[in-house]
């Protein structure tokens, strides 16, 4: 569907109080600065929508007086001649009409009428609608939103990031799962099979990567409990004893209570009993010296284990330090860099402010020979030296002009290139203030350690000694080896107390076998601990390969980020000349943001000179009109600014700055006219 708009009718409209406009495929409205030009505009969309030019509702469209007062008790009215070709290329055409009156009224017994409030009156083609019906019947032939998105080059960009992003995907269409996946080669299919599954079943990717985030967290806090519990089973888990030496210790020792009590039943037995006692007594005596000799090399190694830590802990703090100097060392050199490059921006903009303070004080100087005829060398008449000296002022201030704005526009360009580096510095600086922080509490404890290192090692001699007197198990040791060897260098003659020694021997005896019984019941211990052990490992290599599994997805989606943002962006980026759009803005974590900036060769659009912002909406209508099949009329607003613009199916309406026109002035193509009428 194609909107032409052949005439519009202005009375008492802001600053117009009776205009008439013909319109051509290209329409030029020229005039000074506040003649009614972009009044034209606001017409055109308060007629059919009740707003200005740039959606404001609320503005005052009354014409007002030479003090600045609005005039009343006079009707503001658009009427709108509207061409309208349909798909098939019938036309019809149609006239618009909305009218703003007020309304006055006298009380009884009042000779002067008050004002009582405003009313709207709307007509399409001279049927009079009610405003519900009037907004339907525009509503009928196209939404309003598209509308303006068709007829201002500068509306796209004017809106929501959201609502850019919607227009946007309505365009470049939906891409499937299955198609992004497709798109990605270099990744094994497994890594998809979660996202596939949640996409299935309607879950988001945001919601699927917080799944895997917690799954992850839940898996690994596992992993991390299994070593404790192992560490924990191991430390309540008795060493292992030689189990066939130990059964043959209860075994000979139930023999030995066995042959006591055949002893205590033979005298003839007695006095070689008294022999295998002293054989046993010494073997007894041997043990006990390996006893003592082992213990004193276990409190030993609780010593040398005790400095090994130590030196680890001083290794540890060390590299810590060191890694806090590197870092401060790097966040220090980057902030200097960044200082010379703030100074360079400073000098850049004070040469800028130069340039400009020079361009805005530079004046026009006329050359005399300009103003005489070039054949006879005769000055010009006075009226035609006026007439070429103003179309010289014209041109001066022109070119002045866009020097100026050139010129400030490289000044903010330079300026926010300080600012972002002053920003970056300042994060430095704090950065920096931390890691001297870190590294003086890190070289405090470095020193602690040390010195504490350093004073048990010179005393660790002495302290070994000490442990080794103060050494209950050991002092347990000694005297019982002390008892022992006593009893072996003293024996007693059968005649005296054979018989009392043997039953002694043989309550030590019972006693003995009691202990080593409940020492050989530690096995069965021994055994289920290692069962557990056994379960505890068969369940952290499951989890770790869950944990795989989840970290494949996690990849996966990541894969599947960049693959979909690269698909849709060159999807909706391949329909456009000149506009280039980001669709997504990739987060610290690895994610991606939905976003929708516009920019052109590489220039954010707010950055954009005026030439280049309406080149940018221009191709942005273009694609629009081909996508809904529909165009309407364009205003380009401060035309005079910019030389060319791209060719597009839409009639063009250029509003004209122009300070020889002190009354708006139209010019519109003849032969587009012909075509058009």
């Amino acid at each position: 569907m194609k909107f032409f708009l052949k005439q519009m009718s202005i009375r008492n409209f802001k600053g117009i109080r009776d205009l008439v406009i013909d319109f051509g495929h290209s329409t030029d409205i020229l005039g000074r600065n506040a003649s009614g030009k972009s009044t034209v505009f606001d017409a055109f969309t308060w007629c059919l929508f009740g707003k200005d030019s740039h959606d404001n509702v609320a503005f005052e469209i009354k014409p007002l007086d030479e003090n600045g007062t609005a005039l009343s008790q006079v009707d503001n009215e658009v009427e709108l001649i509207l061409i309208v070709t349909d798909e098939l290329g019938n036309k019809k055409t149609n006239i618009v009409r909305h009218i703003h009156r007020e309304k006055w009224s006298k009380k009884r017994g009042s000779e002067v009428a008050e004002f009582v409030g405003n009313t709207h009156d709307y007509f399409w083609n001279d049927v009079p609608l009610q405003a519900g019906e009037f907004k339907q019947k525009v509503e009928g032939l196209i939404p309003e939103s598209l509308f303006k998105l068709i007829t201002n080059p500068h509306y796209f960009n004017g809106m929501k990031w959201q609502d850019r992003r919607k227009t946007l995907m309505a365009i470049g269409g939906d891409i499937s799962a299955q198609e992004v996946i497709n798109s990605i080669s270099n990744t094994k299919p497994e890594y998809f099979t979660l996202l596939i599954e949640a996409l299935n079943s309607d879950k988001s990717i945001a919601e699927l990567r917080a799944q895997l985030a917690a799954n992850k967290k839940k898996l690994r806090d596992e992993l991390e409990r299994i070593p404790i519990r192992i560490d924990e089973l191991a430390r309540n888990t008795p060493e292992p004893l030689q189990w066939d030496v130990l059964q043959a210790g209860i075994d000979a020792k139930k023999q030995r209570i066995s042959d006591i009590d055949n002893a205590l039943t033979d005298a003839a037995q007695a006095e070689k009993e008294i022999g295998n006692k002293r054989l046993a007594l010494q073997k007894e005596v041997n043990e006990l010296e390996f006893e003592i000799q082992r213990r004193q090399n276990q409190i030993k190694d609780d010593f040398f284990a005790a400095r090994n830590k130590r030196l680890d802990e001083l290794k540890d703090v060390g590299r810590r330090l060191t890694e806090a100097r590197r870092n401060k060392n790097i966040k220090a050199t980057e902030a200097a860099q960044n200082a010379l490059n703030i100074d360079g921006f400073n000098e850049k903009m004070d040469a800028l402010r130069a340039r400009y303070e020079a361009e805005a004080n530079k004046n026009i100087e006329f050359d005399a020979h300009e103003f005489t005829c070039p054949t006879c060398l005769r000055a010009l008449e006075p009226g035609d030296i006026d007439a070429k000296k103003a179309k010289l002022l014209e041109n001066f201030n022109q070119e002045k002009t866009r020097t100026l704005e050139k010129i400030n526009s490289e000044g903010l360009y330079w300026k926010e290139a300080k600012e972002r580096l002053v920003a970056l510095n300042k994060k430095y600086h704090e950065g920096i203030e931390l890691l001297n922080n870190e590294s003086e509490q890190l070289d405090q404890e470095l020193q602690r350690l040390h010195g504490c290192h350093e004073s048990l090692l010179a005393k660790e001699e002495a302290d070994i000694a000490d442990a080794l007197i103060a050494d209950m198990v050991l002092k347990d040791l000694k005297l019982k080896l002390a008892s022992k060897t006593d009893n072996l260098n003293a024996p007693k003659s059968i005649a005296e107390d054979s018989r009392a020694d043997l039953k002694a021997e043989k309550v030590g005896l019972l006693s003995e076998v009691n202990q080593l019984a409940i020492e050989f019941n530690k096995k069965d211990q021994i055994e289920q601990a290692g069962i557990r052990r056994k379960e505890l490992e068969e369940s952290q290599r499951k989890l770790a390969g869950q944990l795989a599994a989840i970290e494949k997805a996690e990849y996966g989606v990541l894969q599947f980020e960049q693959a979909e943002v690269d698909l849709l962006e060159d999807r909706i980026n391949v329909k456009f000349k000149f506009a280039r759009f980001k669709m997504f803005n990739k987060l610290v974590n690895g994610g991606m943001e939905p976003c929708c900036d516009t920019t052109y060769d590489g220039v954010p659009y707010n950055d954009l000179n005026t030439a280049a912002k309406m080149l940018v909406g221009i191709d942005i209508i273009n694609v629009l009109c081909d996508h809904y099949k529909v165009s309407a009329p364009i205003f380009l607003d401060n035309r005079e600014s910019v030389t060319t613009v791209p060719k597009t199916k839409s009639q063009i309406i250029n509003l004209i700055v122009s300070p020889n026109d002190p009354e708006l002035r139209v010019s519109t193509s003849n032969a587009v006219q012909a075509e058009t009428a």
